[in-house]
């Protein structure tokens, strides 16, 4: 009756305020594993991380869910709590979100339905904005302020756009700043994709990490500080996994190895 419709109605309230009813980590590794570990199983693909002080916090893509953009917290990068979601309606379909701190907030840029959007939060444990249409396509924004604290969000393709001080608007129009490296025709990859692109900064120098293949291979690029070039190649069918970077695995995701640490933003 009417008195079970309203506790349905409360009940689903209290989970898309609170987070979904899900265990913290579903590893059967202990914290502080070496090696490649399943921290979480199900659909979280594009994880996003960042690091503040001894807290780490992380998203990825949620698709047409509503509540979407999950946060995680974790202290050790192996258990993983949910904390709360940081986007409250639909605005399309979200994948392969950028987290980021810069200065006294948290800003989440993420694409949907043909433009790329930001949210922002004191605290990434909320709560979070109401998100603002950058009105700029392209997918997989990468965050990152330059050492005058200019701020660009690199796309896909290549591309970059400048943006406003606040974060919230973009200043110009998009522009092409990378193409990216020509790998050996041979490769078995689904096309030449620029994507993902993701900077991070590594003593004064702000090296790229893009993935240039899709699907049946992936191919990272990393250019080093003294101009060396890095390749891991994560093949899926013909080709055996060939890897040579202990920095970067497929679509955009840092690996803390020594000392590469998440993207703190500024």
């Amino acid at each position: 009756g009417l008195a079970r419709l309203v506790a349905l109605a409360a009940l689903a309230s209290l989970v898309a305020g609170c987070g979904p009813d899900l265990p913290a980590n579903r590893s059967d590794e202990p914290a502080g594993t070496t090696g490649p570990a399943v921290i979480l199983t199900g659909d979280f693909p594009d994880p996003t991380v960042v690091r503040d002080g001894d807290t780490y916090y992380m998203t990825h893509s949620s698709f047409s869910r509503v509540p979407g953009l999950l946060i995680w917290r974790s202290t050790d990068l192996y258990n993983w709590q949910p904390v709360t979601h940081a986007l409250r309606r639909h605005v399309g379909n979200v994948w392969a979100p950028d987290l980021v701190q810069h200065g006294d907030l948290y800003y989440l840029y993420f694409p949907a339905a043909g433009t790329n959007w930001v949210t922002t939060a004191s605290s990434a444990e909320g709560p979070w904005s109401d998100p603002v249409d950058l009105g700029v396509g392209g997918i997989d924004p990468g965050h990152v302020s330059d050492p005058d604290g200019r701020r660009y969000l690199h796309l896909n393709a290549g591309r970059a756009v400048e943006l406003a001080a606040d974060g919230l608007s973009v200043v110009g129009k998009p522009a092409k700043v990378y193409d990216g490296w020509n790998y050996p025709a041979e490769w078995v990859t689904e096309c030449f994709c620029l994507e993902s692109p993701k900077l991070l900064r590594r003593g004064g120098v702000l090296p790229p990490h893009v993935r240039a293949g899709r699907n049946r291979g992936t191919i990272d690029v990393s250019h080093g500080r003294v101009g060396t070039l890095e390749i891991a190649l994560r093949s899926v069918g013909e080709q055996p996994v060939q890897s040579r970077s202990p920095h970067l695995e497929p679509s955009g995701v840092v690996v803390v190895e020594g000392a590469w640490n998440p993207y703190r933003g500024s």
